[in-house]
């Protein structure tokens, strides 16, 4: 079952220089199969697209290290310091020294790495020859449009290359620039790096995502994750998603990755879920839906690169950086829950109002129902079943008499329950009148306590666990009753008292009073539920 990862964007803006704030940081990510961004701003406008981004580790002030396709520059968001002023053509990825001091920077139209100082502000040839492309490793090494590059994982004096023409992943000797092969098969056009743990995921053709493994021994095996060799754009298990054209990958989690699927000027950003094997989707949020969805289109402004920072996700476009803030909203993929209906007393079907806003008749049973939220196919059940409590609009008064003297014997017990059904007929043509029945099966009940008579005059309006309550005809009933003067008093006769008693109304009110449809059982208001009778 998918519970996919979201991105929740409630309102776009664009931000005005502010010094960068403290970041939250992230939360427990790992398992979870959703997630959400509250905002996104925009952190710096950039002169071209932006093809790879870093944490500047070099400059304690600045935030982001990032390139475009011929300038790196250092930014923390309101001041951005292009690094070194020489244009280089096609810069496609970098990635820092272990001792911060360097860029490895790949130039994949030259077919080379250079090396960049960060003090000296300058590039140098590192590996490869500038303008030659081939294949050969060793000390002369040769490569053909390489893509990108990451130190590796176990020893950080030594580059991974992915070398995409040459269909192979490339080892460097940071200290003496020997250059090796790591894996020349089953591998296709090898771009985005990313490690996960101590195996590296590697995009392949931008179509499907490989998993590089290092065993005890040496040997090196690459497998098929997510995707395959044919081009698509299909969510859900490893072994049914399909990518188009992935522009880079980054993490979030322990067991979470985002890439950006791109074609068509449209960036799509979708969800690796390691933990899961699944492809979920990206979904931005306007208010409380989603209008951008994954499905009907992608983010607008051409994401190409992404970069996870300190609870802040960073999606690099044309001509810009955003900022996704995070939130702890997680709204779940398949958004709708089981519903209950129940029937009315003696109804053989109900009414139900599905979720895409059908209304169909069903009898009692239990149904489950299905519908897509984005590429999902979800199932919800209906349960229909008689309702075991029964909501009624019933008229009570309070009356003040000694109890001692009312329903003690048979007699009193006749005539004050005369009394009360003479009652009845008043309030079903004086405040009912057409609006409600009285009930012909329940009669007219009471208790009394001390000197307080309670007297309830149940009506056969009938209200259902979950449906409205009736505050319209409630309203309208209530006015009747206050204009008029039914209940207002009651004359019980009792033998010891010559002429009748009057017993002197305190309160009276029209109510919703709350029973079960099992008779055998009475309603208990603390518990909300039905309890035998015992």
């Amino acid at each position: 079952m998918l519970n996919q990862w979201y991105f929740k964007v409630i309102l776009l803006t664009i931000t005005s220089c502010v010094k960068a704030e403290e970041y939250i940081s992230p939360p427990e990510w790992r398992g979870l199969s959703t997630m959400s961004y509250d905002d996104i701003s925009s952190f710096v406008r950039t002169p071209s697209i932006i093809t790879h981004m870093e944490s500047d580790r070099f400059n304690r002030t600045s935030i982001l290290l990032y390139s475009t396709k011929n300038f790196l520059y250092s930014s923390d968001g309101c001041v951005t310091d292009t690094i070194v002023l020489d244009a280089v053509n096609s810069i496609t990825g970098f990635t820092q020294s272990a001792s911060l001091r360097y860029v490895f920077v790949v130039v994949q139209e030259l077919h080379c790495v250079k090396l960049l100082s960060r003090h000296e502000k300058h590039y140098q040839s590192f590996v490869g020859k500038c303008g030659s492309a081939g294949f050969q490793d060793g000390e002369h090494a040769l490569f053909n449009r390489p893509y990108a590059a990451v130190l590796d994982a176990k020893d950080r004096d030594k580059l991974i290359i992915s070398d995409t023409h040459n269909h192979a992943l490339r080892y460097v000797d940071t200290t003496t620039k020997m250059t090796s092969t790591i894996i020349r098969s089953d591998i296709r056009h090898p771009q985005s790096l990313c490690w996960h743990d101590m195996q590296l995921l590697v995009v392949n053709k931008g179509r499907y995502i490989s998993l590089v493994s290092w065993a005890y021994n040496g040997s090196v095996s690459n497998n098929v994750l997510a995707g395959s060799k044919t081009a698509g754009d299909t969510f859900g298990r490893f072994s049914d998603a399909r990518f188009r054209a992935i522009s880079d990958i980054a993490k979030l989690g322990d067991d979470a990755y985002i890439v950006v699927d791109y074609q068509d000027d449209v960036g799509k950003m979708k969800l690796i879920d390691m933990s899961k094997q699944v492809v979920g989707h990206v979904c931005i949020y306007e208010g409380y839906s989603c209008k951008r969805t994954t499905t009907t289109g992608g983010f607008p402004y051409g994401p190409r690169s992404l970069l996870n920072l300190e609870g802040k996700l960073y999606v690099g476009a044309y001509s810009r950086i955003f900022a996704f803030s995070q939130s702890q909203y997680y709204p779940p993929l398949c958004p709708y829950e089981n519903m209950t209906v129940y029937l009315k007393p003696g109804q053989k079907e109900t009414k139900v109002e599905l979720v895409d806003g059908n209304i169909i008749s069903l009898p009692e049973g239990s149904y489950v129902m299905k519908k897509k939220a984005m590429s999902e196919m979800c199932t919800y059940t209906v349960n229909v079943t008689k309702t075991p409590l029964t909501k009624r609009i019933t008229f009570s008064a309070e009356y003040e008499v000694e109890c001692s003297l009312v329903g003690t014997d048979d007699y009193s017990k006749r005539v004050l329950e005369t009394v009360l059904n003479h009652q009845k007929n008043k309030l079903q043509s004086i405040v009912c009148e057409l609006d409600c029945s009285l009930s012909t099966s329940i009669n007219p009940y009471y208790h009394c306590n001390g000197r307080h008579l309670t007297v309830h005059w149940p009506t056969d309006n009938v209200y259902v666990l979950g449906s409205s309550e009736p505050a319209v005809l409630m309203d309208k009933l209530r006015r009747h009753l206050s204009k008029s003067n039914v209940m207002k008093r009651l004359e019980l006769f009792v033998l010891s008292n010559r002429p009748a008693l009057i017993a002197k109304e305190r309160s009276r009110k029209v109510e919703l009073l709350t029973s079960c449809m099992d008779t055998r059982k009475k309603y208990n208001a603390r518990l909300n539920n039905c309890i035998s009778d015992k």
